[in-house]
């Protein structure tokens, strides 16, 4: 899968080629910059060569135990749309 990826702020380094950045280490890059932690069990990594030394040893990277998947007490759809739509992702490659 190709794709574009542009970062823009203080926290990327200038002018770099990000090369080949895998689309799993977005989410948990996009998770840190926003100063969430990064759930262990995500797929992907914070793409840490994209980032400013300064900021990386000003914002080290913070790793939670929190589940990324799983039925959410009050959550909008029901256990049984969840697992289509997750079933549905997985046919498609989307997760795995």
């Amino acid at each position: 899968m190709e794709g574009i990826l542009l970062g823009i702020g203080d926290a990327f380094r200038r002018g770099h080629n990000f090369g080949s950045l895998s689309i799993l280490d977005v989410a948990p890059t996009v998770m840190h910059l926003l100063g969430l932690g990064v759930p262990r069990q995500m797929d992907g990594k914070v793409a840490a060569g994209i980032l400013r030394e300064d900021f990386m040893s000003q914002n080290p990277v913070r790793y939670t135990d929190n589940q990324l998947l799983g039925h959410a007490k009050g959550s909008a759809l029901s256990r049984e749309a969840s697992d289509d739509i997750r079933r549905r992702l997985e046919g498609i490659g989307y997760v795995g």
